[in-house]
């Protein structure tokens, strides 16, 4: 795959089938060269046309002044209403192609918040878990000390039973946590993967005014992996950089295949980058330090990662600001 660079909406360098279905400007070259020549064509026409007729059909100096007059009135009202029509369908296209973003945007919002859902579920019942090990092994012990047929036995059963109807609801929870988390795991080919997510991103109002550069990777990287959990990890650390590093910064996209067959994505940025003492907090739920942040999108990136059986670190970028890498396990 070729460097990419995507500066506000264009797709430059992006592969065909990453592309919206439904392009608001599709080969924006092509079509703005048959725009200016259908133009220069028309206009030419009328003129050659129009003065042909008027110099045929004037009999005097006044008459063909009258003639020029009417026939730019006419070439006026044609143009203006030829720019009408091609504004409005323009428009009505780059209006569908927003909703589309939206509709997109909107998806993925929601599954974030089922993703961190299920992650606060699965921590719930590891904990519960962990305390139901501890009262099962301690009820084992006092069933085996109690005399059968007495009232402590019957005690002891009543409390036995209760703790297999919460271990079955714990279990219920963690099956509930595990589906929200992470939603379908299958292979999922993470080059294309994240081009289409720095294609997506690429519409955001963050970066209108940044340039997003998706480094060179192999055409294809293949991993096991809950797609939707990788998309919206990728998708935040790309919008967080944006938010990082501000109007005109530079953002780069990498996925790397290492040693050992694991797979790293990096997002590098040029703002100010995040201070040592920060970093492990930066990626706690909750913990932001943006004014209307929620402190939840990085919180998303480890929950990636845990379930995958990965990490995630914060250094320094080789463009000034932060590099934030997401490793994979293939």
């Amino acid at each position: 795959m070729d460097t990419a660079s995507i500066q506000g909406r264009t797709s430059q360098g992006v592969p065909p089938e990453l592309r919206p279905r439904q392009s608001a400007i599709p080969a924006p070259a092509r079509y703005a060269w048959l725009l200016a020549g259908g133009y220069v064509v028309f206009g030419t026409a009328w003129i050659l046309t129009s003065t042909w007729l008027a110099a045929s059909n004037a009999v005097s100096i006044a008459q063909m002044e009258h003639f020029e007059i009417w026939k730019g009135v006419a070439f006026i009202t044609l143009t203006a209403a030829l720019i009408f029509v091609f504004a409005y369908v323009l428009f009505v296209r780059i209006r569908r192609q927003e909703e589309v973003i939206a509709r997109q945007m909107h998806a993925i919002h929601n599954t974030e918040r089922a993703m961190l859902a299920g992650t606060f579920a699965g921590t719930i019942a590891h904990d519960i878990n962990n305390a139901l090990t501890v009262s099962s092994l301690a009820m084992g012990e006092l069933k085996s000390s109690v005399r059968p047929g007495s009232e402590e036995a019957r005690l002891t059963h009543a409390v036995d039973e209760s703790l297999r109807a919460i271990d079955e609801w714990n279990r219920r929870l963690f099956d509930l946590g595990g589906r929200r988390a992470g939603g379908t795991v299958g292979q999922v080919d993470l080059a294309k993967l994240v081009a289409s997510c720095v294609e997506l991103a690429g519409h955001h109002a963050h970066l209108r005014d940044r340039a997003i550069t998706l480094k060179p990777s192999p055409s294809r990287v293949m991993v096991i992996a809950s797609e939707q959990l990788v998309r919206r990890a990728v998708l935040n650390l790309v919008l967080n950089a944006a938010e990082a590093c501000g109007p005109g910064g530079v953002i780069e996209v990498a996925v790397e295949v290492q040693d050992g067959g694991s797979v790293r994505i990096r997002v590098d940025d040029s703002g100010p980058g995040v201070p040592a003492a920060l970093r492990k907090r930066i990626l706690e739920p909750f913990f932001t330090t943006k004014p209307e942040g929620t402190g939840m999108g990085l919180a998303s990136v480890v929950a990636c990662a845990d379930f995958h059986h990965g990490a995630v670190s914060i250094g320094d970028a080789p463009l000034g600001g932060a590099r934030f890498e997401l490793v994979l396990k293939a």
